[in-house]
């Protein structure tokens, strides 16, 4: 089952300001989080920066882990701002048996946490069908900015 996409903003309030294409490697998820304190310091971002790192750590993991594709594959974050708003997409090729989903997370188990840390904070979170045979993990942060309008 394909879960409900939620849209918060409209896509043309939506402000592409950078994207990272990795490697399905263990050292992408340190890229990824090197990459984003660049661009929050050039952003500007006054959100919780460790939480945000946190999560993008959580998405690309699951991409690397998870991800998978005959042949040569790439995971690609894009970060967009939405208003006040800072939303991450994680995009990668997955099959139907390694969709995300987030469940019940156990103290023994090795894994199986990472989209219960994004649930408890963002302030909002969806998955969805990428349309070319992946999958799209997306979170966003509200009040990512001072204000709306850059200022």
């Amino acid at each position: 089952m394909e879960p409900e996409r939620r849209v918060r903003h409209s896509e043309g309030d939506l402000r592409w300001i950078g994207a990272i294409v990795l490697r399905p490697e263990p050292a992408s998820v340190g890229r990824a989080r090197s990459w984003f304190r660049t661009l929050a310091a050039h952003e500007r971002m006054t959100c919780p920066l460790p939480d945000c790192e946190v999560m993008l750590s959580e998405l690309v993991t699951n991409a690397v882990k998870c991800g998978s594709a005959e042949g040569e594959w790439r995971v690609r974050v894009d970060w967009y701002r939405a208003g006040a708003a800072l939303r991450v997409a994680v995009r990668n090729p997955v099959t139907a048996a390694a969709w995300p989903r987030c469940g019940a997370a156990s103290l023994e188990g090795g894994g199986g946490r990472g989209l219960v840390i994004v649930r408890a904070l963002a302030d909002d979170w969806w998955s969805e069908c990428d349309g070319r045979g992946g999958v799209l993990v997306v979170f966003e942060v509200d009040k990512a900015w001072e204000s709306a309008d850059g200022t």
